[in-house]
């Protein structure tokens, strides 16, 4: 009757652990979909102290993760989604909208300002007629 307890909970333990590994690699997952979020309204240039925290928490706890050290991977996942959440918060307060890539405007060439010359053989275009000297009227020399 006793190895019957012993395994039954040598069950229940491992179980467990498993069950708390589950819930920690849920949260990470959580943080990583709200830090997703807040990337989609550029929270990373719109709130970069709440954005990089947490950046680097989710990180810390993706790497207790990896080491099975599940309580603590669950504490700085919590803490990313909290960061990840104000980032998001703050970027929306400042209306934040989908960026578009600046587009310079397009390159404006000047027109030579010298004429070409014509090819040899052939008459140039008729442009305007340069200005002829025309002369200023005189006063008549008797005063009339």
């Amino acid at each position: 009757m006793n190895r019957r307890f012993l395994i039954a909970g040598l069950l229940v333990l491992v179980l467990l652990l498993l069950f708390v590994g589950c819930v920690a690699e849920t949260e990470v997952n959580r943080a990583q979909q709200t830090l997703d979020q807040a990337r989609a309204v550029h929270a990373e240039y719109l709130a970069p102290y709440e954005f990089a925290s947490a950046e680097q928490f989710l990180a810390q706890a993706k790497a207790e993760l990896n080491e099975s050290h599940y309580d603590s991977a669950e504490k700085y996942a919590n803490r990313a989604r909290q960061m990840a959440q104000q980032a998001q918060a703050i970027a929306e307060k400042k209306h934040a909208t989908p960026m578009v890539p600046f587009i310079p405007p397009p390159q404006v060439v000047p027109l030579p300002t010298t004429p070409t010359p014509a090819p040899a053989g052939t008459t140039p275009p008729a442009g305007p007629a340069a200005p002829t000297a025309t002369p200023t009227p005189q006063p008549h020399p008797q005063g009339h």
